[in-house]
């Protein structure tokens, strides 16, 4: 099976400019985090046939045009809410991405 592409939305890639700036000297900059919490989406998604058969809740969040999922990814040590929606041609969207002392969606 193949695995799906990750892409990130620019409000997940904000998401995690505000990280960096909220947490500069205590967490890793974004551009790593961002590589970890992909391919820790794409070892979750793995045996899985689409976003649609996906464990996770669906979750309705104000601001976005179609209802998300909430699934969990450590990284580093940091637990963070990482909400991903379909993308085009079977990829996953990050739609948002939120540390756990950040406010919540």
């Amino acid at each position: 099976m193949k695995a799906p592409s990750i892409i990130f939305r620019g409000t997940a890639l904000e998401d995690l400019r505000a990280h960096d700036r909220w947490r500069a000297s205590l967490d890793p900059p974004a551009a790593p985090v961002r590589e970890e919490i992909g391919a820790a989406i794409v070892r979750k998604l793995s045996g899985f046939l689409g976003y649609t058969a996906l464990p996770y809740p669906i979750i309705v969040a104000q601001g976005e045009v179609t209802p998300i999922k909430r699934c969990g990814v450590t990284v580093r040590s940091k637990r963070f809410a990482v909400y991903i929606a379909p993308g085009p041609d079977d990829s996953i969207e990050v739609a948002r991405i939120r540390h756990p002392q950040q406010r919540p969606l």
